[in-house]
């Protein structure tokens, strides 16, 4: 059959000879198809794909962090399909709860956060975490291992450098946390940098006071 001699109503096979990664950039908006494929090629991303998300859908925004392409893509596929990433009732965020409950944060200081991450780096290089990595990496993982911090910059870099690349991106992601728990409805903020007992009697008071 001629190409001029294609039935009409059959739709053209554009996708013959695609990867798997070109199917699945096809079905989505042109935006976060845009963001995938640059992504892709090692293109350094800015903002401009999260202010493009806040303008179709401002509470996907607000829940998505810029950083964090896998969810962004999600996002802005929806936001273009006219759904949203944000439902109405997000468990994690309403403050209805089953029970009486009191949700407790611990408030640290952004100089006390980043002495506990590098403190905490150092320590796991000390115990062997290369060796670990490494012998890690000789079995199948898990999907939700593959996105741990650091594990593959562990495995591949010299150890001063993976070190500084695991300091730098647990300081990232613990300043989306601080953001993400602030935004908690309800939360009860309490002073996280004195002795652990203290600590402890406070949110246990702070528990009884909402149970009474």
């Amino acid at each position: 059959m001629q190409a001029h001699d294609r039935p009409a109503d059959r739709e053209p096979e554009s996708d013959v000879g695609a990867t798997a990664f070109d199917r699945a950039a096809m079905k989505l908006g042109e935006d976060a198809r845009e963001l995938v494929v640059r992504q892709a090629a090692g293109v350094v991303l800015d903002g401009h794909y999260h202010v493009r998300l806040a303008s179709l859908d401002p509470a996907a925004a607000a829940a998505v962090h810029p950083n964090d392409t896998q969810r962004l893509v999600r996002a802005l596929s929806l936001a273009e399909s006219g759904s949203s990433l944000a439902r109405d009732s997000d468990r994690l965020w309403s403050g209805e709860t089953r029970r009486p409950s009191t949700v407790v944060g611990l408030e640290l200081s952004p100089e006390e956060l980043d002495r506990r991450i590098v403190e905490r780096a150092r320590a796991m290089f000390e115990a062997g975490v290369v060796t670990e990595v490494r012998t890690a990496l000789e079995h199948p993982l898990s999907r939700t291992v593959e996105k741990t911090l650091g594990l593959r910059e562990i495995a591949s870099l010299p150890a001063e450098e993976a070190f500084e690349r695991l300091v730098a991106r647990t300081r990232r992601y613990a300043r989306y946390q601080r953001k993400w728990m602030r935004r908690i409805p309800g939360i009860v903020l309490v002073d996280g940098e004195r002795a652990p007992d203290v600590v402890a009697a406070e949110v246990v008071t702070l528990a009884g006071l909402a149970a009474g």
